[in-house]
């Protein structure tokens, strides 16, 4: 039993396998480029000066900026 221990413990780690012999694949994964973003990066004040925004409804007018605003309704 010992010496099966023995055996165990002087047991060398494994080589790691280079890539380039006869069908062997690269060494590493190809690397992936990031996706492009959908929508580019915005500021705030470009957000509220785009077309789409100055075309929404005003709700509530009073709102600081002319912000949208839903009432919740707790009798419903």
């Amino acid at each position: 039993m010992q010496v099966k221990m023995q055996r165990l413990f002087n047991q060398q780690p494994p080589r790691p396998v280079r890539g380039g012999g006869r069908g062997a694949g690269p060494a590493a994964p190809p690397v992936r480029r990031p996706r492009p973003r959908r929508y580019p990066d915005v500021s705030i004040a470009e957000l509220m000066a785009s077309p789409s925004r100055l075309q929404m409804p005003l709700i509530h007018p009073e709102k600081e900026n002319n912000g949208l605003w839903f009432k919740i309704l707790t009798n419903v």
